[in-house]
């Protein structure tokens, strides 16, 4: 034990050195540890952050591109639409039309039938005064 206080009466600055490096170096080291833990710790969260940052990026895309398709397809429906709409009209003419030539056909069909009246009154006519001309009864 003599020997110990002797070395560290005569190398007393020299031990405090070492004990002051030795305190500094595990410090150090002890940072660095906690450091590469830390990073190895948080290496699974970080993955799965960006993970879900890629898959919200993704899902973006894909909510632009649906948005994309449903104003296509409200340009669609618009021009459907308005096409229904021309078409109906178009049906309602032609209906009209329809109506009209079908009136036409009736008073046609009226006039034929009294044409037909007066020919055969004209033939009954006819035949009266051919037969009286004839001398038959």
């Amino acid at each position: 034990m003599g020997k110990i206080k002797n070395f560290v009466k005569n190398h007393g600055l020299d031990v405090l050195s070492v004990v002051i490096l030795a305190v500094v170096v595990f410090c150090c080291g002890y940072d660095y540890y906690l450091r590469s833990r830390t990073s190895n710790d948080y290496r699974d969260v970080n993955r799965t952050v960006d993970n879900v940052e890629t898959r919200i990026d993704r899902a973006g895309k894909r909510l632009e591109s649906a948005q994309a398709e449903i104003k296509n397809a409200e340009l669609h429906v618009k021009r459907a639409d308005e096409t229904a709409g021309k078409l109906a009209e178009r049906t309602k003419r032609n209906a009209e039309e329809l109506d009209e030539c079908q009136h036409i056909a009736d008073r046609m069909s009226e006039r034929s039938e009294r044409i037909q009246g007066i020919i055969a009154d004209v033939e009954k006519a006819n035949q009266g005064n051919g037969a009286q001309a004839d001398g038959t009864p």
